[in-house]
C-alpha cells in the first residue's frame, strides 16, 4: 500500500514568522501534535511540535523529567510557556524535516517514522506540501492490510 491511500490532505501548516501562540492554537484546534512549517510557496522548511515548544520553554538540559513533578519546577515551566506565546515559530522549529511522497510504500514510511520517533510526516509533491501522514493512520492501514492477507 502507498502513502496516497492514507494521506490527510488538509494543508494545515504554519510559517516561520507565525507566533508560537498561533501554532499551538492551530495544533489544538486540529487535535494534532505538530505542523509542517512552510514558506510562501508551500515548500516545507521545517516542522514544529508541541514537544519543541515544551522543550523551548523548559529545556531538559536544565532539569530531568522527574523535576517537572516538583511544584516549584512546574511553576517555572508554566511561566516559561507563558513567555513563549509571542515568540515566532522559527525560534523553536526543527529544520531537519523528513518528508515523503505519495508513491512511497507504507512499510518504508513506517520504518522511517519508528526509527526517527516521528508521529507526523509531511507529504510533498513537486517540493510543495500536499498533506501529512500520521503514525496512527499508518498503523491502522498496516493492520487492515494484514487482515486482508
Amino acid at each position: 500500500m502507498r502513502v496516497d491511500k492514507i494521506i490527510t490532505r488538509d494543508l494545515t501548516a504554519v510559517t516561520a514568522d507565525d507566533t508560537l501562540r498561533d501554532a499551538v492554537r492551530t495544533m489544538a484546534s486540529h487535535r494534532i501534535g505538530g505542523l509542517p512549517v512552510v514558506d510562501d510557496d508551500l515548500r516545507v522548511i521545517g516542522f514544529i511540535s508541541i514537544k519543541d515548544v515544551i522543550e523551548t520553554a523548559y529545556p531538559y538540559s536544565e532539569a530531568s523529567s522527574e523535576d517537572l513533578m516538583i511544584t516549584a519546577r512546574l511553576a517555572d515551566f508554566i511561566r516559561g510557556l507563558h513567555k513563549l506565546g509571542g515568540k515566532q515559530v522559527k525560534d523553536c522549529m526543527t529544520t531537519q524535516t523528513v518528508t515523503t511522497h505519495e508513491e512511497e510504500d507504507l512499510e518504508e514510511i513506517a520504518s522511517q517514522m519508528i526509527s526517527r520517533g516521528l508521529k507526523i510526516m509531511p507529504v510533498v509533491k513537486d517540493d510543495r506540501l500536499i498533506g501529512i501522514v500520521r503514525r496512527r493512520d499508518l498503523a491502522v492501514a498496516l493492520i487492515e492490510e494484514g487482515e486482508e492477507d
